[in-house]
């Protein structure tokens, strides 16, 4: 036998490997039992294993010994891909494409004490301990049997699985067993296996001789019996038996990727025919016939789409249960379909769910009750031998419904079978009804009889009309609506009325009411208003039609209004203010209220025509509101205008003097003010040691070579703040303590060639780190804020420095760097175009040339070169061929930079 260490090397061969072999599965595959990776310990034992599919069992069968085997659910035997050869399980997962499925279900040895040696802990994979008789027994007869299978709705089941076996001929022995709910019986003795040639896979298939590898196979397609068919208590067990002689092999038994698939069976429903249209509320029988397996409980459901034939919310319009292929589903239309003539019908079923084609369309007329209502004119209130017009309106009576009018029960005198019915032999008391028939096809309640009238007879009475005016008497505002009302004896239910305005008729207006605005006829003073009433009652009323007539009276409309001043809008704390208000159209009697502060806060003494104050804080605000006890007035309340009173406080005023700067001799120096108290236009007087300075403005800008050291200077303010405890300010006195001065000296104009530079060098009193300097111009300037900056002008520049010493003092001083021609330039005697980047090319070079002209010969007298260009010189070729060496002769004109225009001539030797 092979150890179980041996298997659980395997995993290392076989991970160089691709698993070749596979496990077909039908398409309709519905259990799988692949034991999955729970753990990688031996000794899972099956007995309460629980997978995907729940628990597994494990069942004695017969006799087993004291040291009988059993089955495990573990890793020390993988579950494998057929064609691989027996190993343990890796210690990690391996990612596909591997041998590996899972851990297997397989035959194992326990714990022995006379084998320690054999399996010292149990469980080393499928292999299995034979027994020592007569001093241990390992006598087995087991069986591991699956959690219970739901096969609804699957019918023709096939079983499959992956497994090896071997064992000790047919002794030892392997068996696959099914249960159906009630019995377990034996489904098929499998065929042995054969063994393969090394560990792990894939391997090749080699004789089994007990002490290889076991090779892993698929099992056989196995038909279940029928009783599997939608059978939802079916189990799978796998039975293991061994005798105790002492014979065992490797490997045992182990099965795993256990599978059940079913052939797919099509449920369909098709539907019967069924004849339209039909009413809402109606019923009809639905004729089907349906394919494939309904189970117990199955609901065969009619659904009804909406009036576009959609199914988004189907209505259910029947139900039949039933597992049959063949019915019909008794139907009803709901009473509350709206009409339409798209309408489609489809079947449901419930178990398995499958849905047949729609039939349709078909048209829905909804349902609708017959009613109608009789109305008599004039009315059913009548005068003795007064002609009645009856008529009936009618709901869902088609486009021809029938009648037949009726007086007491009787026919009426012909013709009765008219929608209206003209009668005038009618007596008090006589019932007048109508019986109708409806020509729709969906009216629930055809014919039908409508609710009759029964004649009242009315008495000889006179008719007379009366008005009331709003006011009264009839005085009103011009503009104001006039609002007359009529009433009337013996008008009957509804008395007939119009309106007159100065014998003109105001169309429209036919009821006891009149609210006249003056449109189309203005409302002036005396205008007459009259009202005409008639009777409803026709033929029993005397006096109708009736008119009666008012005369109104129209007053101006006024709009009242007050205005108010005050004797001083600008006061000291505690200073008093008299409001004097003016008005028109106040009336005989107006009312006042005085107003005060932001919030308009009502002044309980505030309410006569004037009004004094005493006690304004700032901030205050004093109006008034005018209500006229006036007639006719467009509004009773006036507003008047808002004062704004300016509520100052008494004040001393002050001032304080202080320079903005520094005080530097010789400059020009600001001494700054700051008041209190002053009013809007004080009055200032500067003094230096007492002597009046001219200077009368807030600030004081004078030279300072006017102050010599411990100079005081002081200012006086005179306010004109209207409330002030005392006009006068003296301000602080100010010490004058003069800057020491600043002095730079840039020392007498330069002048320099055009090219040159000037380095400047300034004099100042004072040590140049703490001193700031400024230059301008700077663009020609090595630094325009150093104290001896060097100047390259390219022409004649003044140059101005300012200077600021410590304490603050400034100085200036100018220069002038006078830049003159320069003539000079450098013409060699001699060049060397040897390529050598070091005087290869003849060239004239200036610092104030402008242009070069240059002619060389040689001294054949042929030109040589010639260029008008400054940077364009000879390199010693001519047609671009090096030339001799030797002396040549050259012609130059230069241009200057201001013009000037100067020859140079001479020899130039040219060496290699």
């Amino acid at each position: 036998m092979k150890s179980t260490t041996q298997k659980f090397l395997s995993f290392f061969i076989l991970t160089f490997f691709l698993f070749l072999g596979f496990v077909n599965i039908a398409k309709a595959q519905f259990w799988t039992e692949d034991f999955a990776l729970i753990n990688l310990v031996p000794g899972g034992s099956a007995n309460g294993y629980v997978g995907v599919n729940g628990p597994w069992t494990e069942t004695l069968t017969g006799f087993n010994g004291a040291d009988a085997n059993k089955f495990f659910i573990s890793c020390t035997e993988a579950g494998m891909q057929p064609n691989n050869c027996g190993a343990a399980c890796p210690p990690v997962p391996l990612p596909p494409p591997t041998p590996f499925i899972g851990q297997s279900l397989h035959v194992g040895s326990v714990v022995s004490a006379f084998s320690p040696a054999f399996c010292p802990l149990g469980d080393c994979g499928s292999i299995y301990w034979a027994g020592f008789p007569p001093v241990s027994d390992a006598s087995t007869e087991v069986r591991a049997e699956s959690p219970t299978i739901d096969c609804t709705p699957h019918t023709n089941i096939v079983l499959t699985f992956n497994y090896l076996e071997f064992g000790d001929a047919s002794l030892d022995n392997a068996e696959v067993w099914y249960f159906d709910g009630v019995n377990w019986s034996l489904l098929l003795d499998m065929a042995k296996t054969s063994c393969g040639d090394g560990v792990g896979g894939p391997c090749n298939a080699v004789p089994c001789n007990g002490l290889t590898q076991g090779l892993w196979t698929a099992s056989p397609n196995i038909a279940l019996p029928a009783s599997a068919n939608n059978n939802p208590a079916v189990k799978i067990g796998f039975r293991w038996v061994n005798n105790n002689d002492g014979a065992g092999t490797d490997p045992s038994f182990a099965v795993t990727q256990i599978q059940l698939s079913s052939s797919v069976v099509a449920n369909t429903i098709t539907l019967g025919n069924l004849v339209g249209p039909f009413c809402a509320g109606a019923t009809a029988s639905l004729p089907f016939t349906s394919a494939g397996l309904y189970t117990l409980g199955n609901d065969y459901t009619a659904q009804l789409s909406d009036a576009t034939g959609s199914f988004a919310s189907p209505t259910d319009i029947g139900t039949l249960t039933s597992t049959a292929n063949v019915g019909s589903i008794p139907l009803t239309f709901p009473a509350n379909t709206p009409t339409g003539a798209g309408y489609l019908i489809q079947v449901v079923s419930s178990a398995p769910n499958a849905t047949s084609a729609t039939i349709g369309p078909f048209t829905i007329n909804a349902s609708v009750p017959l009613s109608a209502t009789v109305s008599a004119n004039p009315g059913s209130t009548i005068c003795p031998g007064q002609c009645v017009t009856f008529n009936v309106a009618v709901t869902n009576g088609g486009t021809a419904p029938t009648f037949q009018w009726l007086i007491n029960g009787v026919n009426a005198p012909a013709p009765s079978t008219l929608d209206s019915l003209y009668i005038c032999t009618l007596q008090p008391g006589d019932l007048v009804t109508v019986n109708i028939t409806s020509s729709l096809s969906c009216v629930t309640n055809s014919p039908s009889n409508a609710n009759g009238l029964v004649i009242q007879g009315l008495p000889v009475s006179t008719f007379s009309v009366s008005l009331i005016t709003n006011p009264n008497p009839f005085t009103i505002c011009a503009g104001d609506t006039a609002r007359m009302f009529a009433a009337s004896v013996n008008g009957g239910p509804s008395p007939i009325y119009a309106w007159t305005v100065n014998n003109t008729l105001l169309p429209g207006i036919n009821n006891d009411t009149l609210i006249y605005a003056g449109i189309p006829i203005p409302i002036t003073n005396n205008t007459v208003i009259c009202v005409i009433g008639a009777s409803s009652i026709p033929g029993c009323v005397t006096n109708s039609p009736d008119t009666l007539c008012d005369t109104i009276t129209v007053i101006p409309s006024v709009t009242p209004s007050v205005s108010i001043v005050a004797d001083s809008t600008t006061i000291c704390v505690g200073g008093t203010v008299v409001f004097t208000s003016t008005a028109t159209n106040e009336g005989t009697n107006p009312t006042y209220q005085w107003f005060i502060g932001p919030n308009a806060v009502p002044a309980p003494q505030g309410t006569s025509s004037t009004f004094t104050a005493t006690s304004l804080v700032p901030g205050d605000v004093v109006s008034l509101n005018m209500t006229s006890n006036a007639s006719c007035l467009t509004t009773p309340t006036a507003s008047s205008n808002a004062i704004a009173i300016n509520v100052l406080p008494f004040e001393t005023p002050s001032i304080s003097i202080a320079p903005n700067a520094g005080i530097c001799p010789g400059q020009s120096i600001t001494f700054i003010s700051t008041a209190t108290g002053g009013g809007l236009s004080p009055q200032y007087q500067w003094f230096l040691n007492d002597t009046v300075l001219v200077g009368t403005g807030v600030n004081l800008t004078v030279n300072a070579s006017i102050f010599v050291d411990n100079d005081t200077l002081t200012c006086n303010m005179i306010s004109n703040y209207p409330c002030l405890l005392s006009d006068t300010a003296f301000s602080n006195a100010y010490n004058i303590q003069l800057l020491d001065p600043a002095q730079i000296n840039l020392g007498d104009n330069v002048s320099i060639f055009y090219g040159e530079s000037y380095k400047t060098d300034p004099e100042i009193n004072g040590p140049v780190s703490l001193g700031d300097f400024l230059w301008s111009p700077d663009s020609t300037l090595s630094c325009n804020v150093c104290f001896n900056p060097v100047a390259t002008p390219t022409i004649t520049t003044p140059y101005v420095v300012f200077y600021q010493n410590s304490t603050g003092c400034i100085a200036r001083d100018t220069i002038n760097v006078e830049v003159k021609p320069n003539y000079e330039v450098f013409i060699p005697t001699g060049f060397s175009p040897n390529g050598d980047n070091i005087n290869d090319v003849f060239y004239v070079r200036g610092p104030f040339v402008k242009s070069v002209n240059m002619k060389v010969w040689d001294r054949f007298g042929g030109v040589v070169f010639e260029s008008p260009y400054i940077n364009y010189g000879w390199d010693g070729t001519k047609n671009f061929k090096d030339l001799n060496t030797g002396i040549y002769i050259y012609y130059i004109t230069v241009e200057f930079l201001d013009g000037v225009n100067k020859e140079f001539k001479g020899n130039i030797t040219l060496s290699r």
